[in-house]
């Protein structure tokens, strides 16, 4: 076996509190009617992966277990205590002897219908430390709830022409860049760019592991904020000095063995590759993934002219007069007459009564919302009741709205 497939899926999801628990955790919300975190497993199927490890929140195991237990790739699902604060840098080091090649990691939170053996061939030819997947940064889009100013992952990279060698990265972007000398020295053409984001897909050399086990680096604990800024600044060479593993990387300093060149990028731009890491790119996804994924159309029982660009539960209840578009209705809803859905998600067990309105929102398990309801650009928390008439926008409900 040439590289083993990790998933990353032990974050909290603090970004997605309002709609992610720890009962309902991200990588298990649903996107298209399937959870988050199949479409990293279909990511890797169609790459030609046929097990993966995944590390999730010990509370959630048995739960992700049953929902791949048909699943093509086999999943080897591993749980970290849920009070502790784990990065994605301390999940590598908890599943370090389970790997013996180098290794694929994604995030559970990507959704990407790009082809992932591309990333793996700059791997290859450059023998490199590390490849990771690097895809433009998304425009502007709708975010339900109160307002406030989207801050995207910023992310700054130099790339060499002509090779895409990462010779820079930082998370920590400014209105200024102080670079070193020893940078300009080594690599005196190269170029910065700040319209790229990183996709959470990377390739590491085993060794990566050893080094993140020592002692001294036990503080690094993000894979995207610190581990591969310092595999950048220091390159596969001076990552092999400073490794206490010398005799295990010893190899990677010498150029007649394996490369010493390091690090490098692979930019895609075509085809979706998205990290949903947010209420923005959550609904994003939701809107546009009948147009990514056909196959998950809603099936010919409903009426075509009532559902458009949509995904729907067969066991949900959809009366006459009722529009749905570009939206994602989960098990167990009831939408009654002369309602509509447009650009939202409903998840399981909601009810919508006689003419409501449902747009730009997130509406959680089991929320009734009563007669003649207007929401735009809500989220409506678990279980909460919506009272009769009620118009509302840009809020995020809670577990009983009065108007």
């Amino acid at each position: 076996m040439e590289f083993q497939a990790v998933i990353l899926a032990a974050g909290h999801g603090s970004s997605m509190s309002t709609i992610s628990t720890t009962t309902k955790p991200k990588h298990l919300l649903r996107v298209g009617g399937k959870p988050l975190l199949w479409y990293s497993v279909t990511a890797l199927r169609r790459a030609g992966f046929t097990k993966a490890i995944v590390v999730v929140r010990d509370t959630v195991v048995k739960e992700t277990e049953r929902y791949f237990t048909d699943s093509e790739v086999v999943l080897d699902v591993v749980g970290v205590p849920e009070e502790d604060d784990t990065g994605t840098a301390d999940s590598l080091r908890r599943i370090r002897d389970k790997i013996y090649t180098d290794l694929v990691v994604i995030s559970g939170d990507v959704i990407a219908e790009v082809p992932l053996t591309d990333v793996f061939d700059v791997f290859r030819i450059n023998d490199a430390f590390m490849s990771m997947l690097l895809v433009p940064k998304p425009g502007p889009s709708s975010t339900p709830g109160r307002r406030s100013k989207h801050n995207p992952m910023e992310l700054l990279v130099g790339l060499e022409p002509g090779t895409n060698r990462l010779v820079y990265h930082s998370t920590e972007v400014g209105d200024f860049v102080n670079l070193p000398k020893s940078l300009l020295r080594g690599c005196p053409r190269f170029k910065l760019r700040r319209d790229l984001i990183d996709s959470h897909v990377y390739l590491f050399r085993k060794d990566v592991l050893d080094y993140l086990a020592h002692k001294d680096n036990h503080d690094i604990s993000s894979i995207r904020e610190e581990l591969v800024t310092k595999l950048v600044e220091n390159g596969a060479s001076g990552f092999a000095k400073e490794s206490a593993f010398r005799a295990a990387t010893r190899e990677y300093s010498a150029a007649e063995t394996r490369g010493n060149n390091g690090c490098y990028g692979y930019v895609v731009n075509d085809g979706y590759c998205r990290r949903i890491n947010n209420l923005r790119d959550y609904c994003h996804a939701n809107r546009n993934i009948t147009r990514l994924f056909g196959s998950l159309e809603t099936e010919s029982k409903y009426n075509r002219s009532q559902i458009v660009d949509s995904v729907v539960d067969s066991s949900t209840v959809v009366n006459e007069y009722v529009v749905i578009r570009g939206s994602c209705v989960g098990s167990k809803c009831s939408v009654e007459s002369k309602s509509r859905v447009i650009d939202s998600v409903l998840m399981d067990g909601v009810v919508m009564g006689t003419g409501c309105v449902v747009q730009g929102c997130v509406v959680c398990d089991g929320v009734v919302l009563e007669s003649g309801c207007e929401l735009k650009e809500c989220v409506v928390s678990e279980n909460a009741v919506v009272q009769a008439g009620s118009k509302v926008s840009n809020e995020v409900v809670g577990e009983v709205m009065e108007i």
